[in-house]
């Protein structure tokens, strides 16, 4: 999956740039973390015009985030 990354945007080659899990928030920086939900999620960057994305959720429908969501 993570082989061969091309760009959404220019389709140029993208390199992995991190991995984080599936329920990472921008919240955290003020105390609200959520419960590891064991799903990683990788991140690719853009060699060309840096776009920053993740390759598995291009695949993801709206039903598949909707089973990933907190009760």
């Amino acid at each position: 999956m993570l082989e061969n990354l091309g760009c959404p945007v220019c389709a140029q080659p993208a390199a992995l740039f991190d991995v984080v899990d599936f329920n990472k928030s921008c919240e955290e920086a003020n105390g609200k973390l959520l419960p590891l939900s064991g799903d990683p999620v990788y991140y690719a960057a853009c060699t060309h015009c840096s776009f920053l994305f993740a390759p598995q959720f291009q695949s993801w429908t709206d039903e598949d985030f909707g089973r990933r969501h907190l009760q």
